[in-house]
């Protein structure tokens, strides 16, 4: 099955049957709303958190108490992580079709960004600073770096690069989580102005 938009309507198209269905869901589309596998959608409708299975009949709606979805991050097929209010990390499980709170920021964010490898470690900003959420031991950590790009090369180690003035910070680095950072490089990696990076990550 597929999700076609008609005008101001959004059709579940079975492409065995070719019959039509109706699906209530804000027609506001983002690319990180939908799951790796293409088979599910979430986002927020009328303040509630929801879960879209392109195999069901209808969305599966949670209680948002902790404000406005600002970004979502799937993590894997099955899990995805949310910012709400700025301030508060959740997780969707898909096998288990729950909404877990996992975290709560130090500082508020608004974008949640590429997860570690394995899933288990998810990045939030705010366009200055970095907080690194772990969703197994539900922890919030400010890195305390501010760089120009950063991410993961494995599970649990990220490089960054920082274009300052400081020779001191100058430079690529990395950063293991629950270790100090150390610079591998006196230059960083080269960065664009739209945030993109010239380096292709050798992942363990």
């Amino acid at each position: 099955a597929c999700l076609v938009k008609q005008q101001n309507t959004l059709l579940r198209v079975d492409l065995r049957t070719g019959d039509l269905q109706q699906v209530k869901l804000p027609l506001h589309y983002n690319m990180k709303r939908r799951s790796p596998d293409c088979q599910m959608m979430v986002g927020e409708d009328d303040g509630k958190f929801f879960a879209y299975d392109i195999n069901k009949p209808e969305a599966g709606l949670f209680p948002n108490t902790g404000g406005k979805v600002l970004d979502i991050q799937w993590l894997n097929n099955d899990r995805c992580a949310f910012i709400t209010g700025s301030k508060t990390v959740s997780v969707f499980d898909r096998k288990k079709n729950t909404v877990e709170e996992v975290a709560t920021l130090p500082f508020d964010c608004q974008k949640i960004t590429d997860p570690s490898l394995d899933g288990r470690y998810v990045l939030c900003n705010n366009g200055r600073a970095v907080v690194v959420v772990d969703v197994e031991k539900k922890t919030a950590e400010n890195l305390g770096i501010e760089a120009n790009h950063i991410g993961w090369v494995s599970h649990d180690t990220l490089m960054y690069a920082r274009e300052i003035p400081d020779m001191k910070l100058r430079g690529t680095w990395l950063r293991t989580i629950g270790s100090e950072a150390h610079r591998v490089l006196e230059h960083p990696y080269l960065v664009g102005y739209d945030s993109a990076a010239a380096v292709a990550l050798m992942r363990e």
